[in-house]
């Protein structure tokens, strides 16, 4: 076997050692082993566990930008990207959105890597800080970066670029999240009597708690509790505020959607089955176009509380609008 061929080898089975059992469960044999060699032969490629950890954090930052640069959106350089947004229509802007989406979440090592980062963000607050760099704070950054050359470009008001970036990315996890609650509770209100699905009752009676206690609960208290609890390690407040405000507007979005979809005349989804259609592509192509025209007012509702909320993340040392000012008065 190459040096080259076993060194990669080396780092794909750590990765996947490290996704399942976490960085200081597995030792440097356990490596070797599943690579098929003898522990002294993998010094001759790492001198330690920690070296291997780090290369791949290397190795997977580089694979992601050349695998996305592939599809013309870098995700990790706004400057790169602004060129490509600037003439693309509203179509191949989904289409290339999808495929990151796609390739981020069935990518089998982008998988691993996100996985071993979620577990390994609790072993140190260096990790824990890389794992926020990489999963939000780069993601507030970009979107912010998007904001500034719309601005500069007069396509929009000048306004403050972060906090516009903060509320689009709280407004996309609220709208993610409340879509897959509001479609979870409805699937499961939509069952026949008598032929119930214990594993979607389970589910239906998470997002129940969620919503309840989301939206039974101040929006501060829930911003305190992230920050002094949950991310008590975390110095990257707001990242904690955009995860917070994402998180309560997940719960109100997920009424909205849940309220919309229930609206819609039960004989469209009895005539979308008695076509022939099963219950997912009924309610994608029949139930969820109607349903979408009913909440948009109650959306856009939602979009202006949301915006207002932002201000509340200064409480945590968040940046955003009210932030600055704050600076500037004093």
């Amino acid at each position: 076997m190459k040096q080259e061929d076993t060194r990669e080898r080396i780092l794909e089975q750590a990765l996947e050692l490290f996704s399942e059992n976490g960085y200081d469960s597995v030792s440097v044999g356990e490596i070797a082993r599943a690579v098929g060699i003898k522990a002294p032969s993998l010094y001759n490629h790492f001198p330690s566990k920690r070296a291997i950890f780090d290369a791949i954090v290397e190795s997977t930052a580089a694979q992601y930008e050349a695998d996305t640069g592939k599809i013309d959106i870098h995700v990790q350089n706004v400057s790169q990207d602004i060129p490509v947004f600037t003439e693309i229509t509203a179509e191949v802007l989904f289409e290339k959105v999808r495929q990151i989406f796609e390739y981020s979440l069935h990518n089998a090592p982008i998988s691993r890597f996100r996985r071993m980062m979620t577990i390994e963000q609790f072993r140190s607050p260096e990790l824990a800080a890389l794992y926020s760099q990489r999963y939000v704070e780069r993601v507030v950054a970009y979107h912010a970066g998007i904001f500034r050359s719309l601005i500069a470009a007069g396509e929009i008001r000048d306004e403050d670029p972060d906090t516009l970036a903060l509320l689009y990315v709280a407004l996309a996890l609220g709208v993610v999240l409340g879509s897959v609650v509001a479609l979870v509770r409805v699937t499961h209100d939509q069952q026949r009597p008598g032929h119930k699905n214990a594993v979607l009752g389970f589910f239906n009676a998470v997002c129940q708690v969620y919503t309840t206690i989301i939206r039974g609960t101040p929006m501060m208290v829930q911003l305190l509790i992230m920050s002094m609890v949950i991310f008590a390690n975390s110095r990257n407040f707001t990242m904690v505020g955009a995860l917070a405000l994402g998180i309560n507007s997940g719960a109100y979005v997920s009424e909205i959607l849940r309220g919309g979809l229930m609206a819609v005349d039960p004989g469209q989804m009895e005539a979308g089955r008695s076509l022939g259609l099963n219950y997912m592509t009924t309610m994608v192509v029949i139930i969820i176009p109607q349903a979408i025209r009913a909440v948009l007012p109650a959306l856009g509702n939602e979009f202006i509380v949301l915006l207002k909320d932002t201000s509340l993340i200064t409480t945590i040392g968040g940046k955003e609008l009210l932030y600055a000012a704050q600076g500037i008065m004093n």
